[in-house]
Formats: structure tokens, sequence, C-alpha cells
């Protein structure tokens, strides 16, 4: 998995030294402990004491207080395996944490002991995601020097899930070789790779082992793993046997109700997870409000919280009446006020409020700009809580900009957006995460914050009158799409975009013009957007008017330009748009033969690629947790009634879902009929890396010929 980043470079440069002299004061300990799978009992206690009583601070406090903890007892046991582990991982954890200083630190503490199984691997675990092959090399040394350790092979297990250095056979042989050497370890992440093996003996024999360890345990933290179980044992058995399953969760789920365990939060998420399984709505509802009433602060509760309001209120359809989508808004600006009060210090609540307010129409500016205020509160309160593409930053300035509030401080808001996606970016310039050839994301991160900033500093500019100013962002602009013009091979969504980002400039060369007195140049630039544009969505309507086509027809009026003559001129950039049309907007062609599977669907159907021959097929890739492709499927649904009795003509889905087990009750609850089939491993060996919504497009030969990422309605 990508390396998220670490605590602050002061921070750890003071404890460089600190943790340089406690790891060598013990040196000969390390290799003694190599081969332990669980942490020592003191240490176990210790560790879990770290996640005890935080529930109420922000995650910037809760960091710096298990940092400390952590410090304490890395003086205490300098050699510690799980110490060094859950270290690193607070350290490296948060949106605003960056790598390199702890990278060092530990090659540091390798240096001095270089032969050392336990430092190679931490030093190399570090590594994962940025210098991989290195990583491999680190692991691969620490077995050479004790092949007992297990943990390189829970590393190798990563290795080999990276999309760049893929390979799903060395990743399960690496994850059977762990749970060898810890055949009883209750180790989350050993578990998250156990579960996506394609070897159902091996799963089945994995449950029946933890299973005999739950069933003998009343310790409620080994008891939050039959989540984990259940898992495993949807994954060992086929569809037509799921149903023997839920049976079993039901049977486990009321021997874990009568241990009483409901005081415990752990225990409870395990319930209402588990009750998700079996689709028992009362009793998760249960699970749901005893959370919320004996952990009011947690994150759980917030989640529980907001999951059922999402429920109660589904996103609306963008495309749809604006009524409907402001009523969205208003209903959400009352429930997230009752959320501000009750976790005040909450970024992605704070986030939320401005949302609904900067949605609004008729809110009061005030409002506005006390959300805004609020959430940049939050925001330096807690500086690695959140983080989004675009940046809050932006954001902001945005809605200023589209009120005319603040204007003053929009430039220093879009600088600060482009520095923090800058400063990512820069961080994120060693990853060897994405396979050779594909899109550095962090480079098209940083495309689309210039594409979307410049745009806000031209039109403040304009607006205030600094047109100097708004003709040097339009040079700027100018220059970057010169430079990111995409050529004749490019796929067909990258140069739609392209001609999207030159529309916003010709856009704003347009109203530069107009504010200098220069109409005719105004009129050409207008008329290059329509030429360029993307085709629109929609038709034009009163509360979404097409303003460039408005502007454009305005001025050729002006000028002396008669109907006849501008409906002339409008057709000319026709041709160019229905070929855009004609390929779906942003679907891309492709010409890739699938690879073959055999898949159960959730009726106990078997599916081969051979299925598919001599047909045209729709298939949509999709998962329970995405939002975006919740809001598809009834999309999906209603292409599968029409098209249901075509023998031309198949739709189906693969869902990637890891908990194959919460499949089967979604579908049901939303009566949907389309084929679905569990294809997690499918997909994963298919595509590079995994993106959804996806659709796509197989001719009567089994090639994929066109395939679409994200919604589009």
């Amino acid at each position: 998995m990508l390396i998220d980043i670490i605590s602050s470079p002061t921070v750890l440069r003071t404890l460089a030294v600190g943790l340089l002299s406690a790891g060598l004061a013990a040196s000969g300990h390390a290799q003694s402990l190599a081969g332990r799978c669980e942490a020592l009992p003191a240490v176990r206690q210790a560790l879990e004491t770290l996640s005890a009583d935080d529930d109420a601070m922000t995650s910037a406090a809760r960091k710096e207080k298990h940092l400390t903890v952590l410090r304490s007892l890395l003086e205490r046991y300098p050699d510690d395996l799980f110490v060094h582990r859950r270290y690193q991982d607070v350290a490296r954890g948060g949106m605003d944490a960056d790598p390199r200083d702890l990278i060092e630190q530990y090659r540091m503490l390798l240096g001095k002991r270089p032969d050392d199984p336990v430092y190679l691997y931490l030093y190399g675990r570090l590594l994962i995601g940025r210098k991989t092959l290195e990583a491999r090399e680190q692991m691969e040394k620490a077995l050479r020097q004790n092949s007992n350790f297990p943990w390189p092979h829970l590393a190798l297990a990563n290795i080999y899930g990276i999309p760049r250095y893929k390979d799903k056979a060395k990743s399960n042989e690496a994850i059977k070789a762990f749970t060898g050497l810890c055949p009883s370890s209750l180790n989350s992440e050993a578990y998250w790779y156990l579960r996506n093996i394609d070897d159902r003996a091996f799963l089945r024999e994995s449950a029946e082992k933890l299973r005999a360890r739950l069933t003998a345990s009343t310790d409620p933290k080994e008891l939050t793993f039959y989540d984990t179980l259940w898992q495993l044992e949807f994954s060992a058995r086929p569809i037509p046997e799921h149903a023997q399953v839920r049976q079993q969760v039901e049977a486990d789920l009321k021997k874990l109700r009568q241990m009483n365990l409901s005081k415990d939060k752990g225990s409870l998420e395990t319930l209402r997870g588990g009750y998700k399984l079996v689709n028992n709505k009362e009793e998760m509802r249960w699970a749901e409000d005893q959370i919320v009433i004996q952990f009011p602060q947690s994150q759980l509760a917030k989640r529980v919280v907001q999951d059922r309001w999402q429920a109660e209120n589904p996103y609306p359809d963008w495309n749809g009446p604006q009524e409907k989508i402001q009523a969205h808004y208003a209903k959400l600006m009352q429930a997230t006020e009752d959320w501000v009060r009750r976790w005040p210090d909450d970024v992605w609540i704070r986030n939320q409020h401005f949302d609904a307010v900067a949605g609004l129409k008729d809110a009061p500016l005030p409002d506005v700009e006390a959300a805004s205020d609020a959430l940049f509160g939050a925001l330096e309160k807690d500086p690695g809580g959140f983080y989004s593409i675009p940046p809050t930053s932006l954001r902001v300035a945005q809605v200023y900009l589209k009120r005319s509030i603040r204007l003053d401080r929009i430039p220093d808001l879009v600088r600060r957006g482009f520095k923090e996606v800058e400063d990512r970016a820069a961080r994120d310039k060693d990853s060897d995460w994405s396979p050779p050839g594909e899109k550095d994301y962090s480079q098209e991160n940083l495309k689309y914050v210039y594409s979307m900033g410049w745009p806000i500093l031209a039109e403040t500019y304009v607006k205030t009158n600094q047109l100097p100013k708004a003709r040097e962002v339009l040079r700027q602009m100018e220059a970057a799409l010169a430079k990111q013009k995409p050529d004749e091979k490019a796929e067909a969504g990258e140069k739609l975009a392209h001609g999207g980002r030159e529309a916003i400039y010709w856009e704003w060369m347009g109203r530069l013009a107009e504010a200098e007195k220069r109409k005719l140049d105004a009129l050409a630039y207008y008329q290059n957007v329509l030429a360029v544009r993307p085709p629109r969505s929609k038709k034009p309507t009163k509360d979404d008017p097409d303003e460039v086509a408005d502007k454009a027809q305005k001025l050729w009026k002006e000028l002396g330009g008669t109907d006849e003559g501008w409906t002339n001129w409008a057709k000319r950039g026709e041709s160019a748009k229905a070929v855009a049309e004609a390929v779906g907007g942003l679907w891309e062609k492709k010409d890739k033969a699938l690879l073959d599977f055999e898949l159960a669907d959730l009726g106990g159907r078997t599916w081969r690629l051979a299925d598919l021959k001599g047909k045209v097929a729709f298939i949509n890739i999709w998962a329970t947790w995405c939002g975006p492709c919740q809001q598809e499927l009834p999309y999906v649904q209603k292409l599968h009634e029409r098209l249901k009795d075509r023998r031309d003509v198949v739709v189906m889905t693969l869902n990637i879902d890891q908990e194959i087990g919460l499949i089967e009750p979604y579908v049901k609850e939303r009566k949907f009929t389309f084929p679905v089939l569990p294809a997690y491993s499918y997909v994963e060996g298919t595509l590079s890396s995994i993106s959804i919504p996806r659709n796509w497009v197989v001719d009567q030969k089994g090639t994929l010929y066109m395939e679409q990422v994200g919604l589009r309605q």
C-alpha cells in the first residue's frame, strides 16, 4: 500500500539522536527478538493504551500524544520490533506528513548495525512505494540473516501488490510464508493480504485456525477479529454456500451478544459489521445506538451518524432540478450545524458545513464568511486531518469570488493552494507506485489545480481592475497549455480535457479584452472557446446558461453581424464536436483482449469469457463502498432492463468488494437484477491500478473496445 507520510521535520530531527542512542543501547538483543510473531505482554498492554482515551482529540494532538508515549517506550524497549513498527506508523501518519526525515533516521540506525535483520526490515518497510526495489533487497537480506524472521515476508507481500511490481504468485507465497511462521498471529495486515489469496483450501484452513482461537478466547481485543474471520469464510466458500456462512455468522453474533461486550467499542463495531452481513437492520441499529451513546466523541460514532444521515438523504442528481439540489444543501446545513456542536474541531465536518452553506444560493454572506473562517480554524488546529483536491483554500477562494466577498484575500488563497499541491508533488516525486507509462498523479493534480486557480486569479484581477496582473496570469496559462498539449496518439479523454482547459484560457482572454474595450478581439476569443471546448453535457437553461455563447452572440450583433451570419458561423464547430459525441464524451477507445475468467455470480451461475463471444457486453465495475458507483448503478439497472431480452447483448457487473459477504445484502436491498460477479482478483489482475466506477464495452470477439472511468450521467 502506498506509504503515507510522517510528522514534522523538527520533531524527527530531535528524535533521531535519541533513537539512535536507544537503538544501540542493547545491540545484542535484536537478533534474538527477530523471530517473534506477537509483542510481549507488557509491550502489547502498553501499545493498547495508545487508543484508550483520545477520541475527543484532533488527529494532530492524538499523533503528538502517541509519539510521546512511543518515545518513552523506545527508551524502555530500544530494540522491540513492535514498538518501532508502531512508532513508524504513527510518525508517518497524517495528510501533511513527509517521510524523508523518518527514512533518514532509520537509515542511520541501520548504518550502525548493517546486518541486523530487525533494522534491515524496519528501514526497508519505509522505502516501500518510494524506493521499492531497495526495500525488496533489504527484506531479502534480512531473511538471509534469519530465515525464521516472519515480518519481511509480510513486507514482500506488500511489495508484490504494488502495481509496478505486481506479482500475484510471489505475493501469495510471501503471505503463506508469514502465516507458516506465525500460524496463530492476530495481525490485521496479514489477514488483509490473506483474504485475497485464490486458494480456497488454504483460506479454509486459515479460517479454521482463526475460528479455533476465537472460540477459546474471551479477550474483547481478540474477539474483534470475528469480522476478519467472517470475511475469510465468505472468501473460502463458493457463492452457493454463502447462505450457510450467514447462518454461522448469526450464531456467532448470538454468542457475542451473550458475552455482554456492549461496553467495548471494538466489540460493538464487530457486532455492527456482523449484523450488516446478515442484513439484520434492527440489531445493526442497536449496535450503532450503543456506539453513539457510549462513545459519542469517537470517530466511529461520527461515521455512524453521518452514514445514517446520508442513507436517509442520498445525493441528488447534480444535473437535475436546482430545487432538489438546494433542498439537499439546506438539509445538510441543518445536519452539519448539529454535528459542529457535537464535534467542533473535526475538520471533515467543518468542511461539509462550509460546502452546505456555500452551496445555498440564499445563504447570507456573513454565514459564508463564518463557515470559511471556522474551516480554516479547524485546519490550523489539525493540519494533518484533512486533504483534498482541489485544496481547501482554492475552493474557498472560488466561493469568495462567486459571492464577490473578500476579493482582496483571493490571490493569497490561490497561491496557498498552489503551494500545498506543489509541496506534495515534491514529496511524492520519488514514488514508484505507478507502473511505467502510467500517469503521474501528483503532476496531474498540479495541472488540475493550476487550471482551476489561474481563472480564479484572472477573474479576481479583472473584477478589481488590476488588468496587467490578469494579463500576466493568462500568459502563465498560455505557456502551460503549450507545454501540456497532447500529441496525436493521446487518448480521447486527454484531448477533451486539454480542450476544456484551452476553452477556459480563451474565455478569459475574451473577458480581459472586453474589460479593455477591445470588442473585436473579445469576439474572436469567444469564438475560439466555442471551437475547442468539449460538448456540453446538457442544453442551456435559465439556471445554467451558456454564458460564452451568449457573450459571443451579443458581441457579434453589436459589431453589425446578422442572425443568419451568426447561425452559419456557429455551425463551424459542429463536425468536430460530433466526433467527440460519437465516442461518448470521455469514453476511451481500446483494443485489448480481456483475460479469460471463470466467475460465479450471486445466483450461482458460472460465467466465462466464452459466454460473451458473439455478443456485445456492457460491463460495469463497482463496489458497495464507492459513492459514485451508488449513483451510477440505477442507470446500469435501467440499461439491463431495456436490453435483458436481447440475445446479442449482455449487461453485467464485476464487483471488487473484498468483503464478499456485503455484496448480496446490498444488491437485494436495492432490488438490482443485473448479474453481479464478485471479481476482485480478476479485476486486480486485469488493471494496473483500480479506479471505479468503470465501464467497459466488449465486442463480439471478447476484446475490450471502449472504456469509461468515473461517473458520467
